[in-house]
């Protein structure tokens, strides 16, 4: 057995979930994505959403296709040939358009002045978050991997804490350094501007109203 693909996931999930705890209750600051919207604001909009909009169908992806067994699949419907041929097609349209996205958002932030803002972390994060894109589509577009007899289920046997380290080893090494990449992505996350994706603003549905009265509307009020 290779432990390293035993210790190495649990411990990224670990410092995952820790990191989340301790910039909770240490670091509330940071606990935001800092936004440098108001420096680029039309392009910074276009940008945003292409990263996250296709970020975010590729995550859905990875967790249908990865965390799902095919078992479970197959009673909806869902097909080995079908499936395949979703991943390969959505996976790799979605996955072109997070990557335009994120490029396109650093250029933004490193040409203003949001670069001073950025942290080591921050700079850290956006390497291995490129290079977690770029293997994942060279994967999907030029390796094409078995990863549903391999990566798939090694995976959910790390969910039941039953890992059957052979069968990642089966995969391409290719395939190996995206999931390498994808827990050490994940183990820098709650530290960097990523902290911000389990924000859930539920506090908005009975938070007063917040007024603004434009300088045309206070200058009117004062002569009164």
């Amino acid at each position: 057995m290779n432990y390293f693909w035993v210790i190495y996931p649990y411990v990224a999930v670990t410092i995952f979930f820790g990191g989340y705890i301790y910039t909770y209750l240490t670091r509330r600051y940071y606990w935001s994505a800092r936004s440098f919207e108001l420096l680029a604001k039309r392009t910074h909009t276009y940008a945003s959403n292409f990263f996250h909009y296709g970020i975010v169908i590729v995550l859905l992806g990875h967790l249908v296709g990865i965390a799902i067994p095919a078992s479970a699949l197959l009673v909806i419907g869902l097909t080995y040939s079908l499936h395949e041929a979703v991943a390969f097609y959505l996976g790799a349209l979605f996955g072109v358009i997070a990557i335009i996205g994120l490029v396109w958002l650093l250029i933004l932030s490193y040409l203003t002045r949001a670069s001073a803002s950025l942290s080591i972390t921050d700079h850290l994060v956006y390497i291995v978050l490129i290079l977690v894109i770029a293997t994942g589509l060279y994967n999907t577009l030029i390796v094409h991997p078995d990863y549903m007899t391999t990566v798939a289920p090694w995976f959910q046997g790390l969910i039941t804490f039953h890992p059957n380290t052979s069968l990642i080893e089966k995969a391409p090494l290719s395939l190996q350094i995206h999931v390498a990449l994808s827990f050490l992505l994940y183990a820098l996350w709650p530290f960097s501007r990523l902290v911000h994706v389990f924000t859930f603003p539920i506090t908005y549905l009975w938070r007063p109203y917040i007024v603004y009265r434009g300088y045309r509307y206070s200058r009117v009020v004062r002569k009164r």
